[in-house]
């Protein structure tokens, strides 16, 4: 008879035995559930719910730490993974491996970039690096006039108010194409 017992230990007392009596136990691991959630990109296993048996390993990863956002000059990059339960607390990797003891949860946490890029007209520089900001990070550029020059103004992705702003601390809040405009600095002789 099945005595539908699921606890680690049973004590089963024989009453009236007449013969020899059979007793099987069945186990089974316990299964614990996984999550795994990504606002962006491609995870393996795919975003979603799992199961997993006591001690079985967890291969999580994302195969493209970098993803074109469709808009020019903007991209995603993962910053890594955000755990609980059986899983690690965090990591910055592209892969979270851990053994299923209990439930857990992995998420994979992206960042949105922009892209500056800058060039200066005839008689200067610019100061400030060309390239891919945190959407929200605020860059200091500095227009150099060379010897003979000065700096006129800033033209391209530059709000109308701030366009003299020398140095120019701007927002990386989308892409920009800055340029710092010069002209040769005249002197009258009388």
């Amino acid at each position: 008879e099945d005595l539908g017992v699921n606890q680690a230990s049973y004590d089963y007392t024989f009453g009236d035995a007449q013969g020899p009596h059979t007793i099987t136990a069945s186990f089974a691991k316990n299964r614990y559930s996984l999550a795994i959630s990504s606002a962006i990109g491609a995870s393996k296993p795919e975003a979603g719910q799992y199961e997993y048996e006591y001690g079985q390993m967890v291969d999580a990863r994302v195969e493209k730490a970098l993803i074109d956002s469709g808009e020019p000059g903007s991209r995603y990059r993962l910053k890594g993974w955000a755990g609980s339960g059986a899983a690690p607390m965090q990591g910055t990797g592209t892969v979270a491996r851990f053994s299923m003891e209990q439930d857990a949860t992995i998420e994979w946490l992206w960042q949105t970039e922009h892209e500056l890029k800058t060039r200066a007209g005839d008689g200067g520089r610019v100061e400030g690096r060309d390239g891919w900001y945190v959407k929200g990070s605020v860059v200091k550029l500095v227009a150099m006039p060379e010897e003979g020059s000065k700096f006129v103004g800033w033209s391209g992705d530059v709000p109308e108010a701030r366009r003299r702003d020398n140095p120019l601390s701007i927002a990386m809040d989308q892409r920009r194409l800055i340029a710092a405009d010069f002209q040769q600095d005249l002197v009258t002789i009388t």
